[in-house]
């Protein structure tokens, strides 16, 4: 039996070997997050419907078995977005007074209440940042990266609120 066949024939052992031990350790991958159900159904306050982290952050909360209400007096918590803020800075510059780098950053302060106003989870901001290069070409994929890296950091925020939320609501 040559090396090839041997790895191939070892293949299912370390596989199973490699889930046992990461099981072990506490280490899962990242899905839904289980929050309570005396905070369902749910009142996203704050932010458009159609605003791209309000639709990321109802789909995630549906998916972690939270209903969403669109009516407040139905709700048995209101999460609030008290701020939410997004934009980019300029890192650097090149000696034209171009800029080379961009800071890319989205924000929000959320706090949850229930529906007699009792505090659930206290203000806070979760936020995230990212680099982003500015070459002086491709102007339209740099647009296209610029879009995916916002996504990416809403999904991020949606995450780091559920998260959140999980700890505090215990």
């Amino acid at each position: 039996m040559n090396r090839t066949q041997r790895m191939q024939r070892l293949a299912p052992v370390w596989a199973l070997v490699a889930t046992l031990l990461l099981s072990a350790c506490g280490w899962h991958l990242r899905g839904n997050i289980d929050l309570p159900d005396r905070i369902s159904p749910i009142y996203v306050q704050g932010t458009s419907d159609l605003a791209p982290l309000n639709q990321r952050l109802e789909r995630a909360l549906e998916a972690s078995g939270t209903a969403i209400t669109r009516d407040p007096t139905e709700a048995a918590s209101t999460l609030r977005v008290v701020a939410d803020d997004s934009g980019r800075r300029v890192l650097s510059v090149n000696s034209q007074g171009k800029a080379l780098e961009y800071e890319l950053y989205e924000g929000i302060t959320f706090t949850l209440v229930d529906r007699d106003g009792t505090e659930l989870a206290p203000p806070q901001r979760v936020s995230s940042q990212r680099p982003l290069l500015e070459p002086e070409l491709e102007t339209l994929g740099k647009h296209r990266e610029e879009e995916e890296m916002r996504r990416a950091m809403r999904d991020d925020l949606v995450d780091r609120i559920l998260g959140r939320l999980r700890t505090q609501l215990r």
